[in-house]
């Protein structure tokens, strides 16, 4: 058998920054979390979390977590 050459990955640019915007959401969950200085509401992607942040809520996508999970292999 011969062995198949895979093309180099390409970085995405955006990748570092959006990294770092996940980062720190997560980062602000769980601060909350442990303070308990703000409300943290679970929310589904098509919930409402215009009017939980409104109401002063951080909002907490679990899919968004998995998927970040998933893609970053953890």
């Amino acid at each position: 058998m011969t062995e198949e050459k895979k093309a180099p990955r390409k970085k995405i640019k955006a990748a570092a920054e959006m990294q770092r915007i996940m980062s720190e959401y997560f980062y602000e969950l769980n601060d909350a979390a442990k303070t308990r200085n703000r409300k943290i509401a679970w929310c589904t992607s098509v919930g409402p979390a215009e009017i939980l942040r409104a109401m002063g809520f951080l909002v907490h996508f679990p899919e968004n977590h998995g998927a970040m999970l998933g893609a970053t292999r953890m």
